[in-house]
């Protein structure tokens, strides 16, 4: 069913004013008022939704993060941001169907160029260096219990991936 209560009507009207009011040109770096508990909450309605019925919100949340830097602007914030959306676009759900359907093609598609957008450099010049954003979650401990090891990941300055 797809429904979200009066609350998350609210939120999502914030988020589409605060997008309409981004500069249309990709260079610009002025970021826009979008709070990381908005952004969230807009991730939050799609994991309740059909996959099928995602593309929107997903949408929704990889325009927000391109334009709102703050939403990712702790280390701890770009896992759980690359975490909740992926799992949204249904990434985690396993396993796929084959062929993978055109619908989860494009929720996965959308969900990893937001995730592209956390490494746009004024998200990167928020987290210090591009090693603080990936390896800042290191030493998260697993369902087994035991520490992960975290990998660094050196990324060049791109662009946001609209």
């Amino acid at each position: 069913m797809l429904a979200f209560t009066k609350e998350e009507s609210v939120i999502l009207d914030r988020v589409f004013v605060a997008l309409n009011a981004a500069s249309p040109d990709p260079a610009s770096t002025t970021p826009v008022k979008i709070s990381r508990q908005d952004a969230f909450s807009v991730l939050s309605i799609a994991a309740r939704w059909p996959v099928e019925d995602r593309f929107p919100i997903i949408d929704l949340a990889r325009l927000a993060v391109a334009h709102a830097p703050s939403i990712v602007s702790q280390p701890t914030d770009v896992l759980a941001f690359a975490q909740t959306i992926l799992s949204a676009s249904g990434w985690t759900e396993a396993p796929w169907p084959t062929p993978l359907p055109k619908t989860l093609e494009t929720n996965i598609l959308l969900a990893l160029r937001g995730i592209a957008n956390i490494f746009q450099p004024p998200v990167i010049s928020a987290l210090g260096s591009p090693e603080t954003a990936v390896s800042g979650s290191a030493g998260t401990a697993s369902s087994s219990g035991s520490n992960e090891q975290s990998h660094q990941i050196h990324t060049p300055s791109c662009s946001r991936h609209y």
